[in-house]
């Protein structure tokens, strides 16, 4: 057995010999990966072990011992092998499928669910009973709008529950988790340990550890053949929320399809539809369906020009970042809303793309289609409307999901404007 170490090109064929130290490996061969683009070629070996970076672009690697990351692996396609090690791999640009077990050393493995991507989950992840114990280092990261595949793993005792053993960081809107599951069964959210739990009936199905800021976050489950996907946090804005348009400043519960808004571009678009959604503190947790409150010059002078109140997973625009309203909130110029009826209703607007619009002034984002529609109670408009569904690119923006994913130049700048805003209305007092 050889052991062929790649010549750190930035791509290559993997059976190009120029690509290799050592010769093209083979089935009997263990390889280092320095530095390498596999551009589409499929490959099977006795081991890789990944010392800075791989791309698996595209194609299926198959080992029989193992692949050792300790860099970073990214792409899409197939990882047909057991993975470990302390590095990061990342679904990008696709779906990336393992199909052996993960980190079953626990070793620290990072899982990333990129942009839009889709990250796939065969085999069991992380150490037997880690969570359990406490001792779990295996961490899966949701980017933006992506998709944790957990179905192959299975439900019940001996599938999911037994076989997931890692922590599921910055899951919010546009996020998706995918389980095992039937007909009829429900998601539940334990908001003092953080974790997710799938049950039909009385019988678990599955179990997700969340790490995060998940308090005034709202859980959704919709199954279809076999398959549990869990969303939360629907984007909308409150009742009474001022949208500016080419005629003016309009309530956002006045809007119907075919109605023109400004965006921020300058350009007036008509809305695709309206979303509703009727929220019910008194069958849920009034802390997990909180809306948040921006202060009137929170966000900069005269942004908003009226306090916003938006529901938790609403993205704000923020010196050219997306911003989750959960996310900023600071206590004293953005807070959560504890004042609300028992039943309440949000609203959201959507156009044909994902767009920025003013709601009080502020800059804040339109809704980008995910399965989150289900939770809506006129759903079945939007599915007559597009039967077919309906995509949209997203905007080109980092997303904030949690207060330390938010820049440290905007949290300065926030916590700057709290301070003038309470000196302001000191002023005005005295």
């Amino acid at each position: 057995m050889a052991n062929p170490t790649d010549t750190s090109k930035s791509s290559g064929n993997w059976e190009d010999a120029s690509t290799w130290k050592g010769g093209v490996p083979d089935s009997t061969d263990a390889v280092i990966i320095k530095n390498f683009v596999t551009e589409n070629s499929d490959a099977t070996v006795v081991s890789v072990d990944v010392e800075a970076g791989l791309n698996i672009a595209g194609a299926t690697l198959t080992t029989s011992a193992g692949l050792t990351d300790n860099g970073l692996v990214t792409g899409q396609g197939t990882i047909a092998s057991s993975v470990s090690g302390g590095g990061i791999v990342e679904a990008e640009g696709g779906k990336l499928d393992i199909t052996g077990p993960v980190d079953a050393s626990n070793d620290g493995l990072n899982l990333v669910v990129g942009a839009g991507a889709d990250l796939k989950l065969d085999g069991a992840v992380g150490a037997t009973d880690s969570l359990l114990d406490g001792t779990s280092s295996t961490t899966v990261d949701f980017v933006n709008n992506g998709a944790l595949d957990l179905t192959g793993e299975g439900a019940g005792a001996s599938g999911e529950m037994y076989k997931f053993q890692a922590t599921v960081d910055n899951f919010a809107g546009g996020d998706k988790i995918l389980v095992a599951g039937s007909a009829g069964d429900m998601v539940h959210f334990n908001a003092k340990t953080d974790v997710l739990t799938v049950t039909s009936g009385s019988t678990v199905e599955a179990v997700i550890q969340l790490d995060g800021q998940y308090a005034g976050d709202q859980f959704q489950l919709a199954n279809s053949n076999g398959v549990d996907t869990i969303t939360t946090n629907a984007i909308c804005f409150m009742a009474g929320t001022m949208i500016r348009t080419p005629k003016g400043e309009v309530a956002v519960e006045t809007l119907k399809r075919g109605d023109l808004v400004l965006t921020t571009d300058g350009v007036a678009k008509p809305v695709t539809w309206l979303g509703k959604q009727t929220i019910s503190t008194v069958f849920a947790d009034p802390k997990r369906v909180w809306p948040v409150r921006i202060k009137a010059g929170a966000l900069g002078e005269n942004l908003p020009a009226r306090d916003l109140v938006v529901s938790p997973g609403h993205a704000m625009f923020i010196d050219g970042a997306l911003i989750l309203a959960s996310a900023l909130v600071n206590g004293s110029s953005i807070i959560r809303e504890t004042t609300v009826p028992k039943v309440f209703t949000y609203y959201h607007v959507e156009v044909d793309d994902h767009s920025l619009i003013y709601a009080e002034g502020a800059p804040a984002e339109t809704f980008v289609d995910n399965v989150d529609r289900l939770a809506f109670d006129n759903w079945s408009e939007h599915e007559a409307l597009y039967p077919n569904g309906k995509t949209m690119v997203e905007l080109p923006y980092p997303v904030a999901k949690s207060h330390r994913q938010v820049p440290v130049n905007i949290r300065v700048k926030l916590a700057e404007r709290a301070q003038q805003i309470g000196a302001a209305a000191a002023y005005a007092v005295a």
